[in-house]
Formats: C-alpha cells, structure tokens, sequence
C-alpha cells in the first residue's frame, strides 16, 4: 500500500496563486474598481491575511482591458533604478540608460499610450519611497501594499493626500478552515485526512493563512516519515510560542534599523 499522502505539492508551496480567492470577493471587486478609476490605493491588513495574493489574482483579471498592471516585490526591488528597469522590462520597452531621470522619462512616453498601474508589495522593503512620487508625477496609478497601516506615513503629507486606504481584514478560523480545506483537496490524496485535522489546523493557525498552509504540509511529511496513510491530529505542529506585539514607539524604531 502506497503510503504517499502529497500528491500535489505545488499547492503547498507559499508562490501558489489559487484559481479563486476565497472570503476575498468584496476586497477583489472593490481593489478592481479603485484601479479601472485610477485610484491609488495603500492596501494594508495583518500577514498572512492573503494581501499578495489579492494582488497577483486581481492584476489576472480579465476584466482589464485598458489598463496594464505590473507587479513589483519590493523584497526584490528596493531602489528607484532597479524599480523603473522592472517596470520597462515588463512594458517590453527598450532602454540603454542608466539614470532615474532617463528611465522616467522613457515611462512618462509609454503613459501617454497606456493606462499604467504600479502594484509595489512588501512596501516596508521599499528603501527609497520618492519613487511613488516620481510615478504618480507621471500619472502612473500606484497600489501600495503593506502589514502595517503606520507604513503609510512613509509618505509625505502631499503623496499622502493622494491615496485613499483600504484594510484587509484577518481571516476567521472558519474562513482559514475553507481555504485550508481546498488546499487539501488539491494537494493531498483523497482520504489522507479528515475534517477534524483541518479543523484543529484552522484553530491553532489562529488567522494565519501560512502558518496553517505550512501545518497542513508538515504534518503530511510526518505522517509520510512514518509510513502511514493518514495524517493525525498528533502529527499537526504545535504553535504555542506567543506572538511578540510592539508598541507604535517600538514598530517605528525597528523599521528604522531595518
């Protein structure tokens, strides 16, 4: 008897994008309709509440038929240079110059032709943010997104006026419960686990998407190690190390050491 339980683990890998985004259709219909009216937006909520994936899902819609909407991770892209590259890099726009203003002003061209939206995730990573200022001078829509609703005031005063801020809300442990559930489905082989697991990986997950995705593979690992056929509750991880919660003094200093 065959005792593999994953048999899909590209559902369980943390770049997986889902076909349909669960407990997630008021904030999609709502981020479609700020950026179809050229809205710029600073999205926010807790980690983990499915910001990026809200993103990804919303810049594949099919419904954007003018607009041209480029993703940028700013884990990955930090400075002004590297962010103008990506953006003409994604826009198929040839360039053989090395400064910022040369790079905006090949953009500031391609606006003229196209509706361009800028989506900047992980916003924190972010180490120059005089670039939203040099995009929205150019009437490059920009999303920002971030954990933390103190990000904002990253921004000045006057780049600040320009947005209008929308909250994602943290998951239940009944929304964490279907998502994990369909994940399951498609990962997991029929059989290798019951609504109880799911349940108690909902609960202990307490609104973290990842943490529970990350529960739901490694207690699938355990009881593969083991050579049985089905995941126990037992073989779910514990999650009992308390979370660490800053004050606003103290959130503040650690952005600035990072």
């Amino acid at each position: 008897m065959s005792h593999k339980i994953i048999v899909n683990p590209e559902v369980l890998s943390p770049s997986y994008l889902p076909e349909k985004l669960l407990h997630r259709n008021k904030e999609q219909a709502q981020l479609i309709r700020n950026i179809k009216n050229s809205v710029n937006t600073f999205l926010y909520g807790s980690p983990s509440s499915g910001k990026t994936s809200l993103i990804r899902r919303t810049i594949q819609d099919s419904s954007f038929k003018k607009e041209k909407l480029i993703y940028i991770d700013c884990r990955l892209y930090q400075t002004t240079n590297s962010i103008l590259r990506e953006i003409l890099y994604a826009l198929n726009v040839p360039f053989f110059c090395r400064s910022n203003y040369e790079l905006v002003n090949i953009l500031r061209k391609k606006t003229k032709d196209h509706k361009l939206v800028a989506c900047l995730d992980h916003f924190k990573r972010l180490r120059e943010v005089e670039l939203v200022d040099k995009l929205l001078s150019i009437d490059v829509c920009v999303i920002v997104v971030s954990d933390r609703k103190e990000s904002f005031m990253r921004l000045d005063p006057a780049t600040r006026a320009s947005f209008t801020l929308m909250r994602i809300p943290k998951y239940s442990i009944g929304q964490v419960f279907d998502i994990i559930k369909a994940r399951a489905e498609q990962a997991l082989r029929t059989g290798s686990y019951s609504d109880e697991v799911i349940r108690k990986i909902a609960k202990r997950s307490n609104g973290d998407v990842s943490l529970a995705i990350n529960m739901l593979k490694t207690a699938a690992l355990k009881a593969e190690s083991e050579k049985r056929s089905k995941i126990e509750v037992d073989d779910i991880p514990r999650s009992d190390c308390p979370r660490l919660e800053l004050s606003y003094d103290e959130r503040v200093l650690l952005n600035i050491l990072e």
